[in-house]
């Protein structure tokens, strides 16, 4: 059932996109209408919400340097995504609204990261030590300063499909309008970091 679930969600989300693309078509074509579609890769920063991967590793280390005791329960280490900026596609999303043309465009990194760094970039910028143990879902992330448990992987947010790497291709969208991505996602997680160690803090 939970299975079944997972790719329901999935299926609706794809499903929704496609949608929306299809009906951008058809008002650009038939109607006439200047509208331009872009297309997210996973975009972040500090107001991202819990229930995303970044934030919950971000906040979750926060709370365990803050005293919490309980290691940050995640799915597969291995699974990597292509994270950006969300500040860097605003950015972008104005030289499109300045364009005479409108098309179909994609923000992304073009560099795929994954859990396993996020958790490192992250610990290590709370002053952790992280190191890794075991694999699959035995995998654990442990301060090697003190033995402390940080991360577990638990089966419960294992995914039955997961696409291990892809990256986006924003050649188009950096040839039309000189657009690229300048942060690297590292610093962009240890910004995060930061942001929910003061808000724990307070």
């Amino acid at each position: 059932m939970r299975v079944n679930t997972i790719c329901s969600t999935c299926l609706n989300y794809g499903v929704s996109h496609l949608a929306v693309g299809a009906i951008i078509s058809i008002y650009r074509k038939t109607h006439n209408l200047n509208i331009s579609l872009g297309i997210f890769f996973n975009h972040e920063s500090e107001f991202r919400g819990l229930q995303f991967v970044t934030r919950k590793i971000s906040s979750g280390i926060a709370e365990i340097k803050s005293g919490r005791k309980d290691p940050i329960r995640l799915g597969n280490f291995s699974a990597s995504r292509d994270w950006s900026c969300a500040y860097e596609f605003i950015f972008g999303v104005t030289l499109l609204m300045n364009k005479s043309n409108f098309d179909d465009y994609v923000f992304a990194s073009g560099k795929s990261t994954s859990v396993r760094d996020l958790l490192t970039v992250s610990a290590s910028i709370a002053g952790f030590d992280p190191k890794f143990e075991g694999s699959g879902l035995n995998e654990v992330c442990f301060d090697f300063k003190f033995g402390a448990k940080l991360a577990l992987s638990d089966q419960k947010f294992h995914r039955s499909i997961d696409l291990y790497m892809y990256v986006g291709d924003t050649t188009k969208l950096s040839t039309e309008t000189g657009w690229k991505p300048t942060r690297k996602f590292t610093e962009v997680i240890e910004q995060m970091t930061k942001v929910d160690i003061f808000r724990v803090s307070k």
